[in-house]
C-alpha cells in the first residue's frame, strides 16, 4: 500500500494482519501442539477437541472477512469476543484432560501457567469497550490496554508455552530440572513477566519506581534464561543425541533470538532508551515482530518439526530466516533514522515490500510441502 495504493483501508488490513497472524497461526499451532504433547490417546476425547478447534477457526475466518471490510466494528468485535470464549474453552479442556501422569511434570506446570497468561491477556480486549465508552480512544488507558494484551501474549503466553515445550522435550530425554531449580527458575520467570509489563507504560514517563520495576523485571528474566541455559549446557552431551544437525541449528537460532530479545528488553527499560524508543512506531513494530516472528514462529517451527507434526526442510527455514533478518533490519533502520532526524533512502518501502514477499515464498514452500505429505 505504501508502494502503490490498492484501494483498501490500510488500517483495516493492518488489524486483519495482526489478528490472523497471532490467532490464526500462533494460537492455532500452540493449541494443537499442547493437545498432541500433553493429552495422551486414552484421554484425548478427539471429538471434543475437534469441536473446540473448528469453533475457533470459524471465529478466525469471521475476523478474516470482517476486519478488512469494517475494521473494529460490530461484526469483527463479535467474532473477536467469540474467539476469547473459545480460548477459555480450550484452557478448561486442557487442564481437565491432561494425562494424569504428566500433571506433576515441570513442563505441564509451566504450560498451565502459560494458559493463565493467555486468559490474563484477554483483560486488555475486554476493557477496550469500557475505555472507549467512558474515556475515548485518545485516552492513554486505551493504548495501555492494547499493550497489556500484547505483553501477556508475547512475554507471557507464547514465551511460557515455548519454554514448557522445551522442558517437555528434556523430560522425554529423561532430563528434568530438580524441584528446587525449577522453583527458582519459575519464580524469576513469572515475576519478570509481571514486572516487564511496566516497560509498556514507560511512554507515559511515570515515576522512578515504575522504571525500577521495569529494570528489575528485565534483569530477572535474564537470570531465569541463564538458569535454563546453564542447565541445558550441563545436559547437552546427553541431549544432543536426540537432535539432528538441522534441529541443532534451529535451536541455536531460537536461543540467539531469545537472548537478543531480553537484551533489547533490558535496554528499553532504562529512561534514556525508553523515552526515545517508546514513541518510535518502527522500533515498537520491529520489537513486536522480533517476538512474534522470531520467538513465536521459530519456536513453533522447531517443536512442530521435532515432534514430526510438520515437514520442514532447511531450504524454506533459511528463506524464512532471510525474510526475518531483512524486514527487522529495515524496520529498525527506519526507527533509528527517525531518531537522528535523517532521511530514508528513496526506495525504502519498495525494499520492505520485496523483503515481505520473501516471507510469502518461505511459507508457500512450507504449505505446499505439507499438503503433499
Amino acid at each position: 500500500m505504501f508502494v502503490n495504493p490498492v484501494g483498501f483501508s490500510y488500517k483495516n488490513i493492518l488489524h486483519t494482519h495482526s489478528h490472523i497472524a497471532l490467532l490464526g497461526w500462533v494460537y492455532s499451532a500452540i493449541v494443537v501442539l499442547l493437545y498432541q504433547l500433553f493429552i495422551r490417546k486414552k484421554y484425548r476425547n478427539r471429538k471434543k477437541f475437534c469441536k473446540i478447534f473448528i469453533a475457533t477457526q470459524i471465529t478466525i475466518i469471521g475476523m478474516f472477512i470482517t476486519f478488512p471490510i469494517q475494521g473494529y466494528a460490530l461484526f469483527s468485535i463479535i467474532f473477536s469476543t467469540l474467539f476469547l470464549l473459545c480460548s477459555y474453552w480450550f484452557a478448561y479442556f486442557f487442564i481437565r484432560k491432561t494425562d494424569i501422569k504428566l500433571k506433576n511434570s515441570n513442563s505441564y506446570k509451566l504450560a498451565k501457567t502459560g494458559l493463565y497468561y493467555l486468559i490474563l491477556s484477554s483483560v486488555g480486549p475486554w476493557s477496550l469497550g469500557i475505555i472507549m465508552t467512558k474515556l475515548g480512544a485518545s485516552s492513554p488507558w486505551y493504548k495501555n490496554a492494547i499493550y497489556f494484551y500484547l505483553h501477556f501474549q508475547y512475554n507471557g503466553w507464547i514465551t511460557v508455552i515455548i519454554l514448557a515445550c522445551f522442558l517437555y522435550l528434556l523430560e522425554k530425554s529423561n532430563i528434568s530440572l530438580s524441584k528446587n531449580l525449577f522453583k527458582k527458575f519459575s519464580v524469576f520467570l513469572h515475576i519478570s513477566i509481571i514486572f516487564t509489563f511496566f516497560i509498556s507504560v514507560l511512554w507515559m514517563k511515570p515515576t522512578s519506581f515504575i522504571y525500577g520495576l521495569a529494570v528489575g523485571g528485565s534483569i530477572l528474566q535474564i537470570i531465569a534464561f541463564g538458569i535454563l541455559l546453564k542447565f541445558t549446557q550441563i545436559s547437552w552431551k546427553h541431549l544432543k543425541k536426540s537432535f539432528s544437525k538441522f534441529q541443532k541449528q534451529l535451536l541455536f537460532i531460537l536461543g540467539f533470538i531469545f537472548l537478543a530479545k531480553i537484551i533489547m528488553q533490558l535496554l528499553g527499560s532504562f529512561p534514556n532508551f525508553a523515552n526515545s524508543m517508546a514513541l518510535d512506531r518502527e522500533i515498537v513494530i520491529g520489537y513486536l515482530h522480533w517476538n512474534f516472528l522470531g520467538i513465536g514462529t521459530f519456536g513453533l517451527l522447531f517443536f512442530l518439526q521435532y515432534f514430526k507434526m510438520i515437514k520442514l526442510k532447511q531450504l524454506e527455514t533459511y528463506i524464512f530466516l532471510l525474510a526475518f533478518i531483512l524486514t527487522e533490519a529495515l524496520l529498525f533502520y527506519k526507527g533509528l533514522i527517525l531518531q537522528i532526524g535523517g532521511n530514508l533512502f528513496s526506495s525504502y518501502f519498495l525494499y520492505l515490500f520485496l523483503a515481505s514477499c520473501v516471507f510469502l515464498l518461505a511459507t508457500g514452500i512450507i504449505f505446499i510441502r505439507n499438503l503433499r505429505h
